[in-house]
């Protein structure tokens, strides 16, 4: 040891002074001691030096300078406090290469798989079975694959023979010990880039169980040499890398943005505004014009619905359109705005990629938990999160069945080899798709031709189906838009936010939670009995709405108060949810051959709406309103999809009836269908959906059967 490092390292502990009170008086309080680096640089560069190039013999030291200041039974473990260095101190894993072995690297990164708690031999006693002779044997490369490499002789000089040797189990000295892996955080990678990860443990009782997966943490940690696996001789020339880590932290939502006392006040007068929500859409992507209804749904799953209820406060919302609209930036951008980040693509992930999943480890053959990008996005409420997912419909059906649970309850349930968990996974998701055509269909519901299963369309709160606008003045508007960019003249809008205004706004709107007004239960009331039990709305939209859309109106209420950073959800914000709601999902489940869609409710106007566009009517009014298009409907011999899928039942079921094969033929049908006043076009789409929803099926060729219920 040198003593002059020592000397240093007493004067240090002694003299420092620390905020509280010194070091050497908090040694003697706690059975820990943890090292602030930052002290250490600012009261001597070359001690900093030493801990980082050699933290083996600083530790030894250390441990020497505190036995000569305090009589310890047993020396305080030592931990690095890592809560403030800063980023020019710190290294990507990508990074990590041999010039670092043997040396402290600092990191952000995220958890993977966490193994059970085990305990690593340190100090081994071997027996000479010849001669009785006991010999210590230090471990001096501890992680994962250690061995113990028992005496080559004895050391008892008139024995000296090569054993055998046994192991004294009640004099060997063990620890603590824990293995984790450690991953790159996905938003610092740029497109096409593998997150890179590598194995790290924990060595005593204080770091033991401090990390879940998922989580983001800062570590300081020791890079050692590693066997590549366990069969691998000591002889092998290609090695690995494993983190020792002797300093963790979880990184919490506040230090991840600073939020200052400015900030808020800046957001508060921001927010008192009246067109608050049309400056926060405007500001949102502002390289893409329009589209505010899809920018603030999108707001609107980044700050969530009220928190601390019985119910999910995650608002999920799904954007369906052609294909060219600007989607995947959108969903780039929303990635940008969030502290806790995901984009994905459908085509690229895979049901477990997007929750969970229970894998065997090649090298040990043990089983291990991999999160996937929900769990990697799982917030406590505090900080925003949000995974967007990009052409959805590309999953395949039992892949996207795997984020129903998740979406509902935000926990991702596993099952396998053994292993039970219940993985956090509380994110809001945002989702992308194409039309299965390209192009909209006119004569079925916009719904319909999604391509995604009811059980997932049931838990977006917010369905929106885009259709390109072929509006001369909004042509000429984005062609505008679009010479500014490319002439490099697109500056910033005045009156909208920068990104990172944008970013601290909706941190500060996540954070606040207003309390619901009582007042609003008999108007919440009347819409659940409205689009429950209203006949009108069935038969308007060919399909029932759910008791979870039902539930959706408030949330999305809660949602539009917290952006307006406002103490109480009022009457004002609910009519402007169910406004919104009734733009875009409603729009959605309409169906084209029918009129506008409408509530029986009394009472609950829609702000900013005209007369004719109000989807809440007073009971008289309803019932005229459902007459008038009756009787319309009727004149124009224009039917629900409904009504003409129960019409191709009647047609089949009646021609199969009377068929001696029990078959019915595709020209009869069509025939009939054409008869009851559906266009020859009609009556062929008709039965390619049928055929496509698996509602009928060709025996052979040229006729039908009803296969369903």
């Amino acid at each position: 040891m040198d003593p002059h490092n020592i000397e240093r390292i007493h004067t240090f502990l002694a003299c420092y002074p620390h905020p509280t009170r010194s070091y050497l008086d908090t040694v003697r309080r706690t059975k820990i001691l943890e090292l602030d680096p930052m002290h250490i640089i600012d009261y001597d560069k070359d001690l900093f030096d030493f801990l980082i190039s050699n933290p083996r013999s600083f530790f030894r030291e250390f441990q020497e300078a505190l036995s000569g200041l305090h009589n310890f039974n047993k020396p305080p473990e030592i931990l690095i406090d890592v809560s403030n260095v800063p980023k020019n101190l710190k290294t990507e894993i990508r990074d990590i290469s041999e010039k670092h072995l043997g040396k402290i690297v600092f990191l952000d990164c995220l958890v993977g798989p966490v193994k059970q708690r085990m305990f690593i031999i340190t100090k081994a006693c071997y027996r000479c079975l010849r001669c009785g002779e006991e010999t210590e044997v230090v471990v001096d490369q501890l992680g994962p694959y250690a061995k113990i490499k028992p005496p080559m002789v004895c050391r008892n000089p008139s024995c000296n023979r090569r054993g055998p040797f046994v192991m004294v189990n009640d004099k060997r000295v063990e620890t603590s010990y824990q293995e984790f892996w450690l991953q790159e955080e996905v938003g610092v990678l740029n497109a096409g880039e593998i997150p890179y990860e590598r194995r790290a443990f924990v060595i005593g009782e204080h770091l033991i169980n401090r990390v879940t997966i998922g989580e983001h943490v800062t570590v300081a940690a020791v890079v050692e040499e590693m066997q590549p696996d366990r069969k691998a001789s000591s002889e092998r020339a290609v090695r690995g890398f494993a983190l020792n880590v002797v300093g963790l932290r979880t990184r919490r939502d506040d230090e991840l943005i600073e939020i200052t006392e400015a900030d808020i006040e800046k957001a508060k007068k921001l927010a008192q505004k009246p067109n608050v929500i049309d400056i926060l859409a405007d500001s949102f992507c502002p390289e893409i014009i329009g589209m505010k209804d899809l920018k603030i749904a999108i707001l609107l799953s980044i700050v969530g619905g009220l928190q601390g209820r019985p119910i999910r406060s995650n608002i999920h919302t799904l954007c369906v359109s052609p294909p060219g609209l600007g989607k995947s930036t959108l969903g780039r951008y929303a990635q940008e705005c969030v502290q806790r980040g995901v984009y994905t693509s459908g085509e690229l992930t895979s049901g477990p990629g997007l929750t969970a999943v229970v894998t065997r480890e090649p090298s040990t053959g043990e089983w291990q938990i991999r999160p996937g990008a929900m769990v990697w996005a799982h917030s406590d409420g505090k900080l925003t999160n949000l995974v967007v997912i990009d052409e959805i419909e590309k999953l395949k059906d039992d892949e996207r069945s795997k984020i129903h649970d998740a979406m509902e309850s935000g926990l991702v349930n596993l099952s396998k080899a053994g292993i039970m968990r219940a993985l956090p996974a509380n994110t809001p998701i945002v989702g992308f798709a194409n039309i299965k055509n390209g192009e909209w269909e006119e004569n079925q519901p916009r719904i319909l031709q999604t391509g995604l299963s009811p059980t997932l369309l049931d838990r977006f709160s917010l369905v929106l189906t885009l259709d390109r606008d072929r509006d001369p003045e909004r042509a000429e508007k984005f062609g505008e838009h679009i010479a500014r960019l490319w002439s490099n003249q697109g500056s910033k809008p005045q009156g909208i936010l920068s990104k990172q205004e944008l970013k601290k706004y909706l941190l500060i709107a996540k954070a606040t939670n207003p309390e619901m007004d009582p007042s609003l239960e008999e108007n919440i009331k009347k819409i659940a009995v409205s689009m429950l039990a209203d006949e009108n709305v069935i038969k308007a939209t060919g399909l029932k709405l759910t008791e979870r859309q039902v539930i959706d109106i408030p949330r999305i209420a809660g949602g539009i108060a917290k952006l307006t950073l406002s103490e109480k959800v009022t009457l004002k914000h609910l009519e402007m949810a169910v406004d919104l709601w009734r733009r875009t999902t409603l729009e959605a489940y309409k169906d084209p051959n029918t009129s506008e869609a409408v509530f029986g409710v009394e009472g609950l106007q829609p702000l900013g709406v005209p007369e004719k566009c109000q989807i809440f009517y007073g009971e008289n009014d309803t019932e005229k309103s459902q007459a008038h298009k009756n009787s319309e409907r009727k004149k124009t011999g224009k039917l629900s999809l409904q009504e003409k899928v129960f019409l191709a039942k009647k047609i089949i079921t009646e021609l199969c009836g009377r068929s001696e094969s029990g078959e019915a033929k595709h020209l009869d049908v069509r025939r009939a269908l054409q008869q009851h006043g559906l266009s020859e076009e009609d009556a062929i789409t008709l039965i390619n959906l049928l055929h496509t929803k698996g509602m009928i099926m060709s025996p052979r060729f040229g006729s039908l059967v009803w296969i369903g219920d």
